[in-house]
C-alpha cells in the first residue's frame, strides 16, 4: 500500500550507509 514510502525509506538508509560507511561501530549493520 505504501510502496513509495518504503522505497524512500530504503533509499534514505542507503544514502546514510554510504555517508557513514564504516566509521563508527553501528549496532544496525546489515550486510546483504
Amino acid at each position: 500500500m505504501d510502496e513509495e514510502i518504503l522505497s524512500i525509506v530504503l533509499s534514505n538508509i542507503r544514502i546514510a550507509d554510504q555517508r557513514l560507511g564504516h566509521q563508527g561501530p553501528g549496532p544496525r549493520v546489515k550486510h546483504r
